[in-house]
């Protein structure tokens, strides 16, 4: 995967968390822990207001013409809830999507942006693939934030295809 034209970075073992510092309340509201009787795993909530970036070439408005250079918006997760109320019945949200974008509108993926990356920066800065824009009511129309396939819906699809 590529940022903003910077090749995904892998982290090495001095990034890792070894010999860390304890966190404070509140500096990392997304990080999790996956527990039976103790810790196994670590995971990640995209929770309203998390900040999801997405880049591509599509139009910068609607029915407009292509941009010559990559565009990129920045804009936050909205609560799943109140996306489906958006949409209503005859266009579903589930679970395997998440939706973005501002209540008042203006900042949106845009056709043909479809597919692309929006990623979220983990501490150090570095992009995470979350999720694909997949489709949205008109351009950056307000009430109607972009709805994006969730990436982690599919994770154990893809491993397997890749490991195939």
């Amino acid at each position: 995967m590529a940022a903003i034209g910077v090749g995904l970075v892998a982290p090495t073992p001095a990034e890792a968390i070894v010999s860390g510092v304890a966190a404070a309340s509140g500096d990392a509201p997304y990080a999790v822990s996956l527990q039976t009787t103790s810790h196994f795993c670590g995971g990640t909530l995209l929770s309203p207001g998390t900040v999801l970036s997405t880049a591509g070439w599509g139009a910068t408005s609607q029915g407009g013409s292509l941009p010559a250079a990559l565009r990129r918006v920045d804009v936050p997760v909205a609560d799943r809830g109140t996306c489906r109320t958006a949409y209503g019945a005859s266009e579903e949200v589930t679970e395997h999507m998440l939706c973005a974008g501002l209540p008042q509108g203006g900042k949106d993926f845009s056709a043909r942006d479809e597919g692309g990356p929006a990623v979220t920066h983990n501490l150090l800065g570095l992009p995470v693939l979350r999720a694909l824009p997949s489709w949205h009511r008109g351009c950056a129309q307000a009430g109607y934030p972009g709805v994006y396939t969730r990436i982690g819906s599919y994770v154990p699809w893809i491993t397997t295809h890749l490991a195939g």
